[in-house]
């Protein structure tokens, strides 16, 4: 087995309303993707996942991630890859009112 690092997750906006807990510290195997952590999040937090990809496994409309402040967007997105100690932001872009 290999190697695990910690990953710093925070659901914000609307998201941390989603969430069981706004903040989470996650155990994953080393070069893991942004994706396979949000897998991990999805055995913890069922609803904050579906609130985040779609039943395809895209994001959903709104939703913005962020690996140390860098929108995944202008990196790999979701095959972004991760490093022991990254902060990952969960957020949405759509707010209710």
């Amino acid at each position: 087995m290999g190697e695990s690092m910690k990953i710093m997750v925070r659901a914000m906006s609307s998201l941390k309303y989603t969430a069981k807990k706004s903040k989470m510290s996650l155990n994953i195997e080393e070069g893991a993707t942004v994706r396979s952590l949000l897998n991990s999040i999805r055995k913890v937090d069922e609803k904050l996942f579906n609130a985040i990809l779609d039943h395809e496994g895209e994001l959903n409309s709104g939703i913005i991630i962020l690996v140390n402040k860098k929108d995944i967007d202008v990196l790999q997105g979701l095959d972004t890859k991760l490093q022991d100690g990254d902060a990952v932001f969960l957020l949405s872009a759509v707010h209710g009112g």
